[in-house]
């Protein structure tokens, strides 16, 4: 027989908490159990498939997971537990990349808030164009 669906009426955000603190659950046991190291990552749809979510939503738990402190990483198609110091590193080059490319950002809006609205533009190593 068909088990009803836990909804919680009084409550419809708790509902909703409920279902995210599930899928986030699967996904990480799922990831845990067969998809350590890079070797054994698993494509985004299949996760898609398997849990009935969204790619956006399994973005969404990859970066959940990671701002646990999960050794959950990606690259544009896939997904996995780091497996080794090797892929450790890797993830952690990947990431200040990113945060370098962040800060790129953040200076030029402090530019061009100092500017007062005005645009400099500059090549990679500072010079005006």
């Amino acid at each position: 027989m068909r088990q009803p669906k836990k909804v919680l009426p009084e409550f419809p955000d708790l509902s909703f908490t409920y279902n995210v603190l599930r899928q986030r659950r699967e996904f990480i046991k799922r990831l845990e159990a067969h998809h350590v190291g890079k070797a054994n990552a698993v494509k985004s749809a299949r996760i898609q498939r398997a849990l009935g979510i969204s790619g956006p939503q399994v973005r969404e738990l990859r970066a959940l997971c990671q701002r646990m402190r999960l050794p959950v990483c990606s690259d544009t198609q896939a997904g996995y537990f780091i497996g080794n110091q090797v892929e450790v590193k890797m993830t952690r080059a990947q990431y200040l990349s990113r945060v370098s490319q962040l800060m790129l950002c953040v200076h030029g809006l402090e530019e061009w808030e100092a500017g007062q609205g005005q645009i400099q533009l500059t090549d990679r190593w500072g010079m005006p164009l």
